[in-house]
């Protein structure tokens, strides 16, 4: 997130529209990755869920 607040908080000139361009585009490419993260990191939590219920069943 500070990333992404870095890159929009970055004051560029008027006359540079190609950099301005870049920079949402650059916003939106770190955005959709973190919210790939997130999605990574919900499913690796329902994994773990999961296989803790296992051993507590097998534990019994």
């Amino acid at each position: 997130v500070t990333i992404v607040e870095n890159i929009i908080t970055s004051n560029l000139p008027e006359n540079f529209n190609d950099c301005r361009l870049k920079k949402k585009g650059l916003v939106k490419r770190v955005q959709a990755f973190l919210a790939q993260c997130d999605t990574v990191e919900g499913n690796i939590g329902q994994e773990m869920d999961k296989l803790q219920s296992k051993n507590l069943a097998l534990a019994e």
